[in-house]
């Protein structure tokens, strides 16, 4: 009789047939794949499918997702803002702020595409990305022992404000929201928002006033001040699954309702309230049942009672429900993705479960 905590014959067996089939496989996708030629979003992306689609892909499949800086300044140039000094990977977005209209369209468009390539490049979150397991707790679960699942992340893009820019006028007008609503996506007949949820959905929702002191008390559970300055924006992907009720609605709330919020799923409008989800319950009650299960679509307040952040509210799109991958059939979580100040505190509360891919 086997002692607990030991590994078997077949187990090892199984690890090593498993490592070999991916090597071939591999090998297999490199004949179709020029990966010298990609871009790095397409790269991200090729590494995603990898992990979903192959055995024992997301224990052994290194993803291949580099975060994008965009530089927004009145030059254009790569080096034009100093929160990305010493770092690579840099993309300038040059903006007339003598044109405050079209610097609005462009500052919009820039964060509304980042979002957007952001949920494309991760499979519309219905894709198993991180699985319930890394190769260490993979070994601990054949041992015996079973580590709670925390929300894991990849921080997609950050944004940043050029010196030349910030206070400008035309920061306070500018509304991405508003632009996803109008707006299609390049290439699509659809607007962004309709991207995210339905065909049929056409207008934002009327998202609830916050109380600043409410907000305040949000952001201090978050761990950063609310006085911050913000000239940095980061989208982030994060993930989490989840078996029982009480599951959903740690993911839910993770995926971005930290202060008030309307949230899609499935085409219901849920209003909720600041750091409370009021209606969960009924919600994690459908999803259980298949009835609730689809797109989402939520507004949060970020991290800042100022006006730095473009505006409080900024997109949130997401999808609850079962996730495609090739080690667990029927697997259900919750994927975001979520627009918030860059803040080291922030960031490590959110993705409690580690943060993938090169910074």
């Amino acid at each position: 009789m086997e002692k607990r905590g030991e590994v078997s014959s077949q187990q090892i067996i199984m690890i090593v047939l498993a490592i070999a089939g991916f090597i071939v496989v591999v090998m297999f996708l490199s004949l179709f794949f020029d990966q010298g030629n990609m871009t790095n979003r397409e790269l991200c992306k090729l590494s995603i499918i990898e992990r979903a689609t192959l055995p024992l892909g997301t224990q052994i499949v290194p993803l291949q997702c580099t975060t994008e800086k965009i530089c927004i300044s009145t030059s254009g140039k790569t080096d034009a803002c100093e929160q990305f000094a010493g770092e690579e990977n840099i993309r300038g977005v040059k903006i007339n702020l003598d044109k405050p209209e079209k610097a609005k369209e462009i500052i919009e468009r820039e964060t509304a595409n980042t979002i957007f390539d952001c949920w494309a490049m991760t499979g519309e979150g219905k894709l198993g990305i991180f699985g319930k397991e890394s190769i260490p707790e993979l070994f601990s679960g054949w041992l015996g022992f079973e580590e709670q699942t925390e929300p894991k992340c990849i921080i997609c893009s950050r944004l940043a404000i050029a010196e030349d820019v910030k206070g400008n006028e035309t920061l306070k007008n500018v509304n991405v929201n508003q632009y996803m609503a109008k707006n299609k996506v390049p290439g699509s007949s659809l607007t962004y928002l309709q991207t995210f949820t339905d065909a049929s959905v056409r207008t934002l929702p009327i998202v609830p006033k916050v109380d600043p002191s409410n907000l305040t008390e949000a952001n201090r559970k978050l761990g950063v001040a609310s006085e911050t300055e913000v000239d940095q924006l980061a989208i982030i992907f994060t993930q989490m699954l989840w078996e029982d009720e009480a599951a959903f609605k740690k993911a839910f709330v993770t995926g971005g309702i930290v202060a008030g919020a309307s949230v899609f799923i499935g085409g219901v409008l849920i209003a909720t309230g600041v750091g409370a989800v009021v209606g969960l319950p009924l919600i994690a009650k459908g999803v259980a049942v298949g009835a609730a299960v689809g797109g989402v679509v939520g507004f949060t307040a970020g991290v800042s009672t100022k006006h730095t952040q473009y505006q409080n509210q900024i997109m949130t799109a997401g999808h609850c429900g079962e996730l495609k991958n090739s080690f667990e059939k029927g697997e259900k979580g919750c994927s975001f993705v979520k627009t918030i100040s860059w803040d080291v505190n922030v960031v490590n509360n959110l993705c409690g479960g580690g943060i993938e891919g090169n910074l």
